[in-house]
């Protein structure tokens, strides 16, 4: 455990999403926990990365930066 109640499991070097299908990241499942430059980032930012796949390359995407324990899911 964290500040902000953040619970912290073990590192994954992958994630399989079948052809045709999808995948959400958010808290409560497949998420990335990075931590910003000290001043950089703010909550509500986007924040650019580049995701890799294994057989169709790189896709650059942007994510929202929060919190750690501030999303809540309904």
């Amino acid at each position: 455990m964290s500040e902000g109640n953040a619970a912290y499991r073990a590192a994954v070097d992958s994630v399989g999403i079948p052809a045709g299908g999808s995948v959400a990241m958010s808290p409560e499942g497949v998420h990335l926990t990075v931590s910003a430059p000290a001043g950089k980032w703010s909550s509500g930012d986007l924040v650019p990365f580049t995701l890799e796949f294994r057989h169709s390359g790189r896709a650059k995407v942007l994510a929202v930066a929060v919190r750690p324990g501030s999303v809540s899911l309904q």
